[in-house]
């Protein structure tokens, strides 16, 4: 991902809110990001929105860690994409 690898390159140091909602990112998208936020590549960094981006559980356990208690983690959980399933089905 072309994007985790600038932002892992500390290429935004002022960036405060990041809104990747809706883009394919999965598990590798992940582990990239996770690496940026554990590196320090984004210090400013305090909101990291990342739902319906195919990160399965395992991606979103690594970016919930890295990020710590310094960056707001937003995604879906598994009961949340359940809920949205049932709506389309009822």
């Amino acid at each position: 991902m072309a994007l985790a690898e600038a932002l892992g390159k500390g290429a935004t140091p002022q960036l405060q809110r990041l809104v990747l909602d809706d883009n394919k990112l999965g598990k590798q998208g992940a582990v990239q990001l996770a690496a940026a936020l554990r590196k320090g590549a984004m210090p400013n960094l305090n909101q990291l929105y990342v739902e319906r981006t195919r990160l399965g559980a395992a991606g979103r356990r690594l970016l919930d860690e890295a990020a710590g208690d310094t960056v707001d983690v937003v995604h879906e959980s598994d009961d949340d994409r359940m809920r949205s399933a049932f709506c389309l089905v009822s």
